[in-house]
Formats: structure tokens, sequence, C-alpha cells
């Protein structure tokens, strides 16, 4: 490797006007997440740091942990985090609130020293001297009857001249009575939901998607009136 290709581009976490503004004891492992574009880091100190790569400071600090972290690995298919503790404790990240959702004890004797996650199996596989894989089980938080959002609600908006509330996830509208709480309509959009809100008059419904559009609705109805696009 040359000289240029192997140059220090940056460096995350050094101190600052004698402030430490990263990890203040040994890192013993880092992650790197292709989808979100974020650095994990793990150390001595028992946190997680979460990183952009572009700014020195850390995003975010993760804290809970009752023993040094040893490893860190992401699971981006279901927006999750995995840390591994000198307690042979794993525990599961939400990255999306940046909140602890499981804690798994190994009850083994045998030390646990890394950890990764098989994307291709959903699997998350444990080391000592033997490798251990743990199938991540999706179960259903849904009751019989159920019909709202089945992903996380990213907007929600109130017509003022109405009793309807307006609620999207990543790819579905739905319009509700706020009084009867029923569901009025629904309806989805593939190119994905990015933000809402009404026009002036609160007859149509304007929405933004991760392709760069915005589109206009009549949403009592789910029709699609106009598109601007770039």
């Amino acid at each position: 490797m040359s000289l240029e290709r192997g140059c220090l581009l940056r460096v995350l976490g050094e101190k600052q006007a004698g402030y430490e503004v990263g990890h203040s004891k040994i890192i013993y492992n880092v992650a790197w997440g292709n989808e979100t574009r974020l650095i994990a880091s793990c150390g001595a100190e028992r946190n997680i740091l979460l990183w952009n790569p572009f700014i020195t400071k850390p995003l975010t600090r993760l804290t809970g942990s009752r023993s040094p972290l040893v490893d860190v690995a992401f699971n981006e298919a279901d927006s999750q985090m995995f840390s591994l503790s000198c307690d042979n404790t794993v525990r599961v990240w939400d990255i999306r609130m940046w909140q602890c959702v499981q804690v798994l004890k190994n009850k083994d004797e045998e030390v646990v020293s890394a950890l990764a996650f098989d994307e291709r199996r959903s699997r998350l596989l444990t080391g000592s001297t033997r490798i251990r894989a743990r199938p991540m089980v999706k179960t259903s938080e849904f009751v019989p009857g159920y019909n709202g959002h089945r992903k996380a609600v990213m907007a929600c908006i109130v017509n003022t001249r109405s009793t309807q509330l307006v609620s999207a996830d990543e790819n579905n509208i739905m319009v509700w009575d706020i009084v009867s709480r029923a569901l009025l309509t629904t309806w989805v959009i593939p190119s994905g939901v990015t933000s809402l809100e009404f026009d002036s008059s609160e007859s149509r419904l304007l929405t933004g998607t991760s392709h760069g559009e915005v589109l206009v609705w009549n949403y009592s109805n789910a029709q699609l009136l106009k598109t601007f696009s770039a």
C-alpha cells in the first residue's frame, strides 16, 4: 500500500480545549454501517459512541452496560446494533431511537470474546472457544384485527377544519377520525414518504418523497392530483 493510500484522513474524538469529546479509555472495537454510514466504537468505559465519519464529535453516546464493551456489530436491515460486554451480556439497540431494546445473557461458563451478525441468514454469532448462532426471530406485536401502521410512524398532522388526522410511515398514508378513532382511508406511496403538510385550505395533502418529488393528494379518496419534480 502506498503512503498516499494509507495516509491518515481524520481523527475522531480528539480533545478539544482540553476536554474529552470521545472515549477517555482504550477502544476495543469499531463497526461500520454501510447503509447508515455510521461508525460505532466501544471500549473499557462501558459506552458506545456513534460517529459520522465527517464530524470529529460523536453523534450520541449509548449507556447502560455494566462492564467494559469488547465488540459491536450492526444489523441494518432491522435498524439494530449489537454490543458485547465482558460479563457475557449482549445488548440489542434500536439505532432509530438509540435505545436498548433487549438484553441477552450468555449462561455458559466460557468467556464470549467476539460477535458478528450474519446478514444472509439473519442470525447473531458469538464466539468463545466455539461459535454459537442465535437466529433473530421476528415476532408479531399486533393483535388480531389490528389495521394501523406496521412500521414506525414518521409524521402526523391534524386537519383543524375537521376531526381528521393524517399519519405516515415510510410508505403508507393513513387518514383517521379523531373522535371515533376509525381508519377512514389508507394508501401506499412506493417512492417513500419523507414529510407531510396540508395546503392553506387544508383540502389537499402534500407529501415529500425520497425520490425528491412533491405529491399533491385529495386525501379523502387517495386521488393523486399533481406531481412536482425537478
